[in-house]
Order: structure tokens, then sequence, then C-alpha cells
């Protein structure tokens, strides 16, 4: 495991590569390497990040455009989404991939800050002191073309990051990804 973490994605993936090849009669999914590696490094801070994210928004939406620090919250929020899209883009880019193949397939994949919500709610709090979050209404997040809904909806929430499927005017929930 420490060994997994020191490494860079490539050079970890050649050493499973090495490693499965040893193997008699071995089979190798790149797919399943590269979630794997992914699992094991950032769920956590990937869920921090969008958590940190998710407050900034919050904070700006609190401000109206008059305010003196409107601005600056507003540059603080794009340097967020910045750095979240280069640390984290590649990895949740493939993940909605996944999830527009068995959900919207005729839909492109957008960056994974297209799919946050404009307002969120902290809905509780956990034992741990973290919130737990949730949209403010089914209206958020990405419009897909459904194959399954006239119109449905894809939207990142953190604490546990996960993404949602809205359809149905709301009425239809679904969890089509979960961080683990």
């Amino acid at each position: 495991m420490k060994l997994q973490i020191q490494l860079g994605f490539v050079q970890w993936l050649t050493l499973h590569i090495k490693l499965y090849k040893a193997r008699e009669g071995y089979s190798l999914n790149f797919q399943y390497c590269h979630f794997k590696y992914f699992a094991v490094m950032d769920i956590v801070e990937l869920d921090q990040a969008l958590v940190t994210l998710v407050e900034k928004k919050m904070e700006l939406g609190r401000l109206s455009y008059a305010d003196t620090s409107y601005d600056e919250v507003e540059e603080e929020l794009h340097d967020l989404e910045d750095a979240f899209v280069d640390k984290y883009g590649d990895y949740l880019e493939s993940i909605f991939e996944g999830v527009h193949d068995k959900h919207c397939p005729d839909s492109d994949v957008l960056l994974p800050t297209a799919y946050l919500a404009n307002k969120y709610l902290k809905t509780g709090q956990k034992d741990n002191g973290s919130f737990d979050y949730d949209v403010a209404n089914y209206q958020e997040g990405v419009v897909v073309d459904s194959d399954f809904y006239d119109i449905a909806r894809l939207v990142l929430i953190p604490n546990p990051a996960r993404i949602v499927l809205f359809a149905k005017d709301g009425n239809h929930r679904e969890d089509v990804w979960v961080a683990q």
C-alpha cells in the first residue's frame, strides 16, 4: 500500500502490468487498475476538495453583486475550480463517462465542475463534525438526454462524493455513483 501511494500512476500501472503478466493465464483490465489507483489514493482528498468548492459556492451565493468582497470570493472559487479540474478532472471524467454510457449515452461528458449545483444545502451533521450536503432543488446540475426520462439532470454532491440523477420533475432521484 505504501509503495502504491508513493508511485506515480504510470509507475504504479507498469508495476501492476508486470504483476498480472507474472500470473499464469492473466487477464488485464486497465479500467480496473485506473479506478483502483484513484480509489485508494484520492477519494478522501477528492471529497474534501469537493466540500471546499461547495462551501465557497455557498459563500458566494450569500453575497450580493454589490458586496465589496464578491469579486474576491468569485476569483477564489474560480481558482478552486481550476485546481479541482487539474487534480481530479481525468478521474471524474472517466466516472462521468461510465454514468453517461449507462444513463444518458447521447449526451456529451463535460468538465466535472459543470455538474456542480448552483445552490447546495447543509442537511445535517455527521458524528465527525462534517456536514451532509444536498442540492436545493431537482433543477440543479446538467440537463442530459436520457433514454428513460423526458428530462434528467446529473449533479455532483459531496460528503460522500456522489453523482445524483434527478428525473421526472424531482420525483425520481438516484445515486448513480458514490465514491468508495
